[in-house]
């Protein structure tokens, strides 16, 4: 598992993956959609220069994404402040909560 700051929502509380998983990888709320979610993270953050969620504890970034399903409060905050528009666009994409 990753940082509790780039953990995608289906990764806090995973499902059993489908029996038809031809891998047979029986790991639970880890997937290239989660890597995406996770991947958004770290772009919010190359762009913002502060950590996803920083300063919240483990159980309030729970909180905010599995219950609030909120997206890092750094990525609302970029809007308008000089990033390309397809930059915070493709960000935005990554931070889906249907992955």
């Amino acid at each position: 598992m990753v940082s509790a700051h780039y953990m995608a929502p289906e990764a806090w509380e995973p499902l059993r993956k489908s029996a038809l998983n031809i891998f047979g990888d029986d790991r639970v709320g880890i997937s290239p959609e989660s890597d995406v979610w996770s991947f958004g993270c770290f772009m919010v953050e190359m762009c913002t220069g502060a950590i996803p969620w920083a300063g919240l504890t483990v159980d309030e970034i729970y909180k905010a994404i599995v219950k609030g399903r909120r997206q890092p409060p750094q990525y609302a905050g970029v809007v308008g402040a000089g990033m390309p528009r397809e930059l915070w666009k493709m960000i935005g994409e990554c931070l889906q909560f249907k992955p």
